[in-house]
């Protein structure tokens, strides 16, 4: 049985705008992040998919002196990244996928983004094909 895709989903990327009006970060983001900075090797190259406004990236960028690029569906995000003269290409991983990057990184993030993927598994294959070091996929808890 194959998956057929719907290309509207305007909803999503509707909600997604109005959540980028506020920040999100919190204690959890920061303990997340810190565990994260834990797996990540200084002065690697990083790939985040859903990099949103860029916190992530900031902050292990400043922390582990990395070479971050951000990928965000949401122009709004991107424009948000870059005004922080940090890398980010506005792209839908669903439609495009990670190989048309054309590019290796020591590692793939998917930060609380990998349940908004219409294919995660098909992202998820292609992360472990451009990431040399690994993937790492938080998942929000929302017991």
């Amino acid at each position: 049985m194959f998956l057929k895709k719907d290309p509207s989903y305007y909803e999503l990327i509707k909600d997604y705008e109005e959540y980028h009006e506020t920040t999100h970060v919190n204690l959890n983001t920061m303990i997340r992040l810190a565990l994260i900075e834990n797996w990540i090797k200084p002065y690697s190259t990083i790939l985040e998919v859903g990099c949103g406004e860029g916190f992530n990236m900031l902050y292990l960028k400043e922390r582990k002196h990395v070479d971050v690029i951000g990928i965000d569906v949401l122009k709004k995000a991107v424009e948000k990244v870059l005004q922080q003269g940090l890398k980010a290409y506005v792209m839908d991983v669903d439609e495009q996928g990670l190989l048309t990057l054309g590019q290796r990184f020591n590692y793939v993030l998917f930060i609380e983004v990998l349940e908004y993927l219409k294919y995660p598994q098909k992202s998820l294959l292609e992360a472990c094909k451009i990431a040399n070091e690994g993937v790492i996929v938080t998942l929000p808890n929302s017991g």
